[in-house]
């Protein structure tokens, strides 16, 4: 698990980051979805993966906390076991700035 405020998120004007990873153990995963399922009541659905009828990648907009835009982003993998990873975005950019920060390529 990994959370990060202040100082070190400010060159990506960022103001909270966390992330947590989970591999093969699917009572955590499963408590991870139904808390995902708890999230999207309020939230804008950006973007949406589905396989097999299952959300795989899921991103989506919580509503404004002050004066920070918030993003949560999901995705299962099932190459090599079960992977699921979830992230929590604080930033005054707008959402679209924080999705292409995070989603650009490395040159």
């Amino acid at each position: 698990m990994v959370d990060l405020s202040g100082e070190i998120l400010e060159q990506y004007r960022l103001t909270r980051f966390r992330s947590i990873t989970i591999k093969d153990d699917p009572e955590a995963a499963a408590f991870a979805r139904k808390c995902l399922e708890r999230d999207q009541v309020g939230a804008k659905k950006i973007k949406e993966v589905v396989s097999n009828g299952t959300p795989t990648s899921i991103y989506l907009q919580l509503p404004r906390l002050g004066q920070d835009n918030r993003l949560i982003l999901f995705n299962e993998s099932q190459s090599g076991g079960l992977h699921i990873t979830l992230i929590y975005i604080e930033s005054n950019d707008d959402t679209e700035a924080i999705l292409k920060l995070l989603l650009k390529k490395k040159q």
